[in-house]
């Protein structure tokens, strides 16, 4: 009835008898003006007549500081390890970090350990805000990493540095450690008692002893799985008490410099008569070290005996991190049962004259 005396209105008012008042564009329009007027009645009725009127609420989001006194703290990528080197342990803390190209080991280990480096490189480090650092000297040394359980173990090459970073709080929370017991991870930086960080694991190893699985927990941390051990990230509930104006964050390591690359002025036809007249004597010296340990056997065949290179200082044997290998290959075919495999077919081969056993 709405729409018939709609049209009756437009056809009395309008003499074009040739305009179609039933088009679908008409009839859309004239609904599109009936429906906003219910609207208006609706919204009269429910916002003058009730004093409940719902307003629009805005939502500004409040500085953690504010809330509570001290900022709440971020979990970082730390585990416990057995560390070894040249016949000596220490179980010690490490923390992974991807943003770093290279690994270093704090030079508290490297003395407990009784490390030796095998070469130095003058290294370049590039800073969070685009600083740089002058060149430094690292000395770069071999270490291996055992999982306290004993089923992983790798090697690795690490630069040498004073201190890695400031001490790293570790996870203290009953309700996280509880969380992680009920779902039998075994999180194995729960009980250090040291809180310092003797190793950072770089981008260069990283790739190497990270494993697919990763869950969450109810707190919202992420725990990642490595061959080395569980590790947990993310953002505490519990806060550490320290500076709010001073923030404590890694430095990212990303590119190896050489120092004599910064002043190159052989390029320009300059040379120090006094460093190559030191090359070259360096070079006299290591060839005549040559030629009296090289030897001409009545075969024709060549001996030389090694090390031939002059002065060989530093030079490391890796005779506790060989024996230490082998101890575990016997302990694990001990386990499995091929140890008395092997020593009956070392007997059967004795019998036979296919071996033979050399004592020193």
């Amino acid at each position: 009835m709405t729409w018939e005396r709609n049209r009756n209105h437009h056809e009395l008012s309008d003499n074009t008898a040739g305009k179609n008042i039933r088009s679908l564009e008409n009839l859309m329009t004239f609904l599109r003006q009936e429906v906003q007027g219910e609207e208006m009645v609706v919204l009269s009725r429910t916002g003058f007549a009730s004093n409940n009127v719902t307003r629009k609420k805005e939502y500004v989001c409040t500085p953690l500081n504010e809330i509570s006194g001290d900022p709440a703290t971020a979990a970082a990528l730390t585990l416990c390890v057995i560390a070894r080197g040249r016949g000596r342990e220490r179980r010690i803390r490490i923390i992974l970090d991807s943003a770093s190209q290279y690994s270093h080991v704090s030079e508290r280990l490297i003395a407990h350990l009784g490390l030796i480096p095998h070469r130095y490189e003058n290294v370049i480090h590039s800073l969070f805000g685009g600083t740089q650092t002058k060149p430094k000297k690292h000395g770069v040394y071999s270490i291996e990493l055992t999982a306290l359980n004993g089923d992983y173990s790798c090697c690795l090459e690490v630069l040498s540095e004073e201190k890695i970073c400031d001490s790293v709080p570790k996870i203290t929370d009953e309700q996280i450690l509880n969380n992680l017991r009920e779902l039998n991870i075994e999180f194995s930086d729960s009980f250090s008692e040291d809180l310092e960080i003797d190793l950072l694991v770089g981008s260069n190893v990283l790739g190497r002893i990270l494993m697919k699985k990763c869950c969450e927990l109810d707190s919202g941390l992420s725990v990642v799985e490595t061959k080395l051990g569980n590790t947990v990230i993310g953002m505490q509930d519990d806060v550490c008490h320290i500076d709010r104006n001073v923030m404590t964050t890694l430095s990212m390591y990303v590119r190896n410099f050489k120092l004599t690359d910064l002043w190159s002025l052989e390029s320009l036809g300059i040379s120090n008569p006094t460093l190559e007249e030191s090359k070259q004597n360096s070079y006299e010296d290591a060839l005549n070290d040559f030629q009296q340990k090289l030897t001409i056997l009545h075969n024709g065949r060549y001996e030389l005996q090694l090390p031939w290179k002059h002065d060989p200082v530093n030079l490391p044997d890796n005779k506790g991190l060989t024996w230490a290998r082998h101890e575990k290959v016997i302990k694990r075919a001990e386990s499995n049962g091929f140890l008395r495999e092997y020593q009956k077919f070392l007997r059967i081969g004795k019998i036979w004259g296919l071996l033979k056993l050399y004592r020193k």
